[in-house]
């Protein structure tokens, strides 16, 4: 199945279509719900960088007992913590 979404959408329809459909794909986030939007987590071959956004510390639960500090970045592979 292939979707196209119109560049016409306005910012209601660009927050909520595309993840309506990453639902209904059965796509679902690595991250705990209470972290996206706050941390990024970014994929490069078997290396993962979780990026923090804000200016604050966050939990990461993925990384056990990680805290990542406000602009921080945790590197991780796909076999655990560096």
């Amino acid at each position: 199945m292939t979707s196209v979404l119109s560049s016409r959408l306005g910012p209601t329809g660009l927050t909520t279509v595309p993840g309506n459909l990453a639902i209904r794909a059965g796509v679902a986030s690595e991250l705990p719900s209470e972290t996206r939007g706050v941390v990024e987590l970014t994929m490069r071959g078997r290396y993962r960088f979780l990026i923090n956004r804000t200016d604050r510390s966050i939990g990461v639960s993925i990384v056990a007992g990680a805290i990542l500090a406000p602009r921080a970045v945790i590197v991780t592979t796909t076999e655990g913590p560096l």
